[in-house]
């Protein structure tokens, strides 16, 4: 089988960690892959990191239109079996591109279009893009039941649509105990528990909520320090949202890392604010670290966390709530023990990398499958 993987490029999310942990985990099963990106930045990086064939066509914009013709070729050339699309970018490209080949086209949604654009004309724009070649594609993967149902919502009929939950990276490296060093490299005594968050520094994020939750907890007295690893277009405004709720002391801001696996160890609880997530690669790699994680109830949240099992999620904007959850598990070390471990459990039992693998080939076949009856039906009329 091959397969090539269509992305923009720029992605520096989850979507990167995930084609890269799926082309990675497919080469090691004999199927051949290849990525095709219109950037040469992060995901081209981290592909050639990791021996996985890449081939770049540079776009300017969106409307590059060049980019359809070279990949319509490249396709041609290359006769991979399924062209799989990640991205807004690389499904409008992607689909056109493969018009007229005869090979079909699966895209893997990871998010939903209407919160990942926050100015409303740039969500029109890309909304309508998206939908102008999605009678294009043969088959949707979408990584959270609640983005199956947003497709189906927009129109595409439900049997169209697989959910296939994103797995761990076998790269990252549970089982072992790091080193401890963050609270030295932050100046923290042993008893200061650790608040730490993973992520862009954008909007659909809504990291300003989670400085709120922290302003409550310094007011009802509870002693943390909350720790912001990221980076994006908000850094500099997040940083003064922090002066002006004078809770600068008691929060760090750490950048872009690559050490996610020591940061989670030593974190007490991870939280996500986020408006909308598919399902976050981060989540996963809280449980892989025996972190106990409370989210807001957005995207795929509810179908991984079973509430004071295995974490906790509150309605999306709700920070007393949030506030209120943090204490809770800070003043029981029982329960912080509890949702630390089912975390864990929940993680080997639903989200390995092998699982997601393995459901991702069955879609694949699926959508061959397809494509041999479509040529069966066109033989025998």
């Amino acid at each position: 089988m091959k397969i090539m993987q269509v992305i923009g490029g720029g992605e520096k999310g989850g979507s990167r960690n995930h084609i890269i942990t799926l082309s990675k985990e497919l080469l090691k099963k004999g199927i051949q892959v290849e990525i095709v990106c219109f950037i040469d930045d992060v995901v081209a990086e981290s592909a050639r990191a990791h021996s996985i064939p890449v081939t770049i066509f540079p776009m300017k914009h969106i409307l590059d239109l060049r980019a359809i013709q070279q990949l319509h070729k490249y396709i041609k050339k290359k006769k991979p079996h399924i062209v799989h699309t990640h991205g807004v970018r690389a499904n409008f490209i992607g689909r056109l591109a493969t018009r007229m080949t005869g090979i079909p086209v699966l895209t893997t949604i990871h998010s939903s279009i209407y919160h990942d654009y926050a100015h409303p004309l740039k969500k029109l724009f890309y909304h309508r893009i998206e939908k102008l070649t999605r009678s294009f594609t043969k088959k949707f993967i979408a990584v959270a039941g609640s983005l199956k149902k947003e497709l189906e919502q927009d129109g595409i009929c439900p049997e169209k649509i697989k959910v296939v939950y994103n797995g761990l990276s076998p790269d990252f490296p549970i089982g072992t105990k790091p080193e401890p060093f963050l609270r030295k490299e932050l100046g923290l005594k042993e008893d200061i528990p650790i608040l730490m968050t993973i992520g862009r520094l954008e909007r659909v994020k809504n990291q300003t909520m989670l400085l709120r939750v922290f302003a409550v907890l310094k007011q009802n007295g509870i002693p943390f320090h909350g720790v912001i690893v990221g980076d994006g277009p908000l850094h500099a405004e997040l940083k003064e949202m922090a002066h002006s709720l004078n809770i600068e002391q008691q929060v760090s801001f750490l950048g872009f890392r690559k050490d996610i696996y020591p940061l989670l160890s030593e974190a007490d609880l991870f939280l996500l604010t986020s408006n909308m997530e598919g399902l976050p690669i981060t989540l996963l790699e809280s449980m892989a670290s025996h972190t106990p994680v409370v989210v807001t109830d957005v995207g795929g949240m509810s179908e991984v966390i079973q509430l004071a099992r295995n974490g906790f999620y509150v309605p999306s904007g709700d920070i007393e709530q949030f506030a209120a959850r943090i204490q809770e598990i800070l003043v029981q070390p029982e329960l912080k023990q509890k949702l630390a471990v089912n975390g864990y459990q929940t993680l080997l039992k639903h989200f390995t990398a092998e699982q997601f693998i393995k459901n991702t080939i069955e879609v694949y076949k699926e959508v061959q499958v397809g494509k041999k009856s479509a040529r069966k039906k066109e033989v025998e009329s």
